[in-house]
């Protein structure tokens, strides 16, 4: 549900040794207690990102690091009930009559989003809601579809070992 691959990304799957020095330290730190799922390479507007797809507590957990190593975004499956109240009550209007399918966090320096995935009528729906729960985006299936269609493919990243 990761709103950032709305833009014009390509993105392929690399392995551990492949990363920059710095990359790979911050990686296997910021993932200790998580079990590593893939790696990818981002280049987007012109900028190289790496991200770290893993499991953690049997959830989600997304990270994505700058070319130094520096801790750029997460991205992270929750529960409703953990999020601030005012952005709980947003997606909760939203969802009314619906399914909620999916809830995370998106977290970028200090600034935290909530995402929610909305089935509705049998139509998909996203909304991207603050912690104040202002709607910062929100859209229906078929303007994802036509977003998304104007990208390349992400290819799907393959479960790997964690190198030890």
């Amino acid at each position: 549900m990761d709103l950032r691959h709305q833009r014009p990304c390509v993105r392929e799957a690399v392995k551990m040794r492949d990363l920059p020095p710095a990359v790979q330290k911050a990686i296997q730190e910021q993932t200790k207690n998580a079990r590593l799922k893939g790696l990818a390479k981002e280049v987007e507007n012109g900028k190289t990102f790496y991200e770290a797809e893993t499991t953690v507590n049997g959830h989600g957990r997304d990270l994505l690091f700058d070319g130094s190593g520096t801790l750029v975004e997460i991205e992270e499956e929750t529960t409703l009930d953990s999020i601030p109240a005012p952005a709980k009550a947003a997606i909760e209007k939203k969802s009314a009559g619906g399914k909620l399918t999916k809830v995370e966090t998106l977290t970028k320096g200090q600034t935290v989003t909530c995402e929610a995935a909305i089935t509705k009528g049998g139509k998909k729906s996203e909304i991207v809601v603050a912690a104040d729960g202002s709607v910062v985006k929100s859209f229906g299936s078929d303007k994802r579809r036509s977003i998304l269609s104007a990208q390349p493919k992400r290819p799907a990243l393959r479960p790997r070992p964690f190198p030890g």
